[in-house]
């Protein structure tokens, strides 16, 4: 399972190749730009729970911050599901 999970993290890294260099914590605008989608998409996604991130204001206008893992870890996922 660990090996299927590694691989599909690869396979996303092949797809995606500027998610290689991603590290640390991302802004939802860094994260978009990696993924070459829009910021309000990144949101939409955290808002859904697909992609895993930390709110760190409150109120009407939000921020959120999402770990470079966080994102990998979509990505694979997605990728799996595109197969």
């Amino acid at each position: 399972m660990l090996s299927q999970a590694t691989s599909n993290a690869a396979a996303a890294l092949e797809v995606i190749p500027a998610l290689a260099e991603v590290q640390g914590v991302l802004s939802t605008g860094q994260a978009a730009k990696a993924l070459g989608m829009s910021r309000s998409t990144i949101v939409k996604l955290i808002l859904g729970g697909q992609l895993a991130a930390l709110r760190t204001s409150p109120g009407l206008t939000a921020h959120y911050r999402i770990s470079a893992d966080a994102l990998k870890a979509y990505v694979s996922r997605a990728s799996v599901c595109r197969l």
